[in-house]
């Protein structure tokens, strides 16, 4: 499958892979496809557009090219071999950073009131994958669809499968479809998500922000703030919700927020008349304009699950309300009825990852406590440990029983351990200074 380089790929310069979704071929298998288009020459770049038009680095692949030159996050590409970094020349810049060939990439970055010149070298996209002890593997969706995702080296077909099959399980369940690589309630219109997929997956020079409740109650789903003209579309929606059952649909314009008219306030006042800072339960009433009607919404506010970009987690929130100092590191989809917890992913570098888990286990018991016993907020808080103390699980791995004991860490503790330190900006090589200020 060919892919078209579009601002739909602004996120993907390194890691479209995990970000696309392949046909198969009437045999059955997945085709193969040549670079530039499925596994091009990359400097290791993950990046974005801001408000203002300009290309920012959101973070690097450990160990890649570009963080072992030393570019960081929060960086500015002003241009990538003489072609300028902007919005309006966007789809040149993306040439210019991809190729065909192993050739190095000349990248002007502005820090801070700095311009420094670097080169680097650009690799194969998979091979930052492997840097950071993973690889790129295929995902079955459905019969004729695969998705591709990042791994751990040692992850097996059939664990893939195991979980491929428990997701979509889950998304049937709760009455959600694939579109677009996001899970969407059923009955979204199809032509109304795929306008907003773009913005999802990259933003784009109409694109101002992306609002959350952070530590607020609010509807449990995500908002998108446009301009030119100004517009607030709703983004994605957590499954088993008050929102998802009061029938709001990703794609959805809010022209009104308990009566008042949103259309000219900024991304402050937005979240101010949304969210709720206090901890008690509310009723926003939204009146979004959906294909040709108006359609009024009433949604009992509650605390957001963790939903990201293109991640949601089935069956109940895995996350606490607000930051804790230790992490192990595991992503997980929840079942009930019966109670079912499958991990989705660990992320890299994390106690979890250095443990050993994979996408696919199926956690049997926490800590000794059988999993089938624990409810969300229990499972939250073992998951989301508040000191260092040992966390065991036990696991179920293919029929197999394994018991894996992790000791979590801070997020600067586990990027430590691959010489990176933690910024302003995120993750970082040892390298970057500024405007990158040290936080715990």
């Amino acid at each position: 499958m060919k892919v078209k380089l579009t601002k739909a790929l602004v996120w993907l310069v390194i890691v479209c892979p995990s970000s696309r979704l392949v046909a198969r071929g009437q045999n059955g298998a997945a085709p193969r496809c040549d670079a530039p288009e499925c596994d091009p020459f990359v400097p290791g770049t993950i990046i974005s557009l801001s408000p203002e038009g300009h290309i920012k680095v959101n973070s690097t692949w450990p160990r890649g090219p570009a963080d072992e030159a030393g570019i960081c996050p929060g960086d500015e590409i002003l241009s990538a071999n003489g072609i300028q970094g902007s919005d309006t020349n966007f789809d040149n810049f993306l040439q210019a950073i991809m190729s065909d060939k192993p050739t190095p990439v000349d990248l002007k970055i502005k820090r801070g009131s700095q311009d420094f010149d670097f080169r680097v070298q650009r690799v194969r996209e998979s091979m930052p994958a492997e840097l950071s002890e993973q690889k790129y593997a295929r995902l079955p969706v459905f019969p004729d669809m695969e998705r591709l995702v990042t791994v751990p080296l040692d992850e097996s077909s059939e664990e893939l499968q195991a979980f491929s099959k428990f997701e979509l399980q889950l998304a049937q369940h709760y009455g959600f479809r694939l579109a677009e690589r996001y899970w969407v309630p059923e009955g979204t219109p199809q032509e109304q998500f795929a306008q907003i997929a773009r913005f999802l997956r990259s933003g784009s020079d109409r694109m101002v922000a992306t609002l959350y409740p952070n530590d607020a109650r609010g509807p449990d789903c995500s908002f998108l703030l446009l301009k030119n003209p100004g517009q607030l579309l709703v983004g994605l929606v957590e499954p088993d919700s008050t929102t998802a059952r009061a029938g709001l649909f990703p794609g959805d314009e809010v022209v009104e927020v308990d009566g008042q008219l949103v259309r000219g306030l900024d991304q402050k006042q937005l979240g101010s008349l949304i969210f709720k800072a206090d901890n008690h339960p509310h009723e926003v009433s939204l009146c979004v304009h959906r294909g040709t009607s108006d359609v009024l919404v009433k949604i009992e506010t509650e605390h957001q699950k963790d939903l990201g970009y293109g991640f949601t987690v089935f069956g109940g929130r895995m996350r606490p309300q607000k930051p804790l100092p230790y992490l192990l590191g595991l992503q997980v989809a929840a079942a009930d009825q019966p109670r079912r917890i499958m991990v989705r992913a660990e992320a890299y570098p994390s106690p979890a990852f250095r443990a050993g888990f994979l996408p696919g286990d199926l956690l049997t018991a926490v800590n000794g406590e059988p999993i089938e016993k624990l409810q969300g907020d229990r499972l939250s808080e073992l998951l989301n440990p508040a000191s260092p103390s040992e966390v065991t699980l036990d696991i179920d791995r293919l029929g197999r029983h394994l018991r894996l004991r992790v000791v979590p860490a801070t997020q600067a503790q586990a990027q430590a351990e691959i010489g990176r330190k933690i910024t302003a900006n995120g993750p970082a090589s040892a390298q970057c200074t500024e405007p990158a200020k040290p936080v715990n």
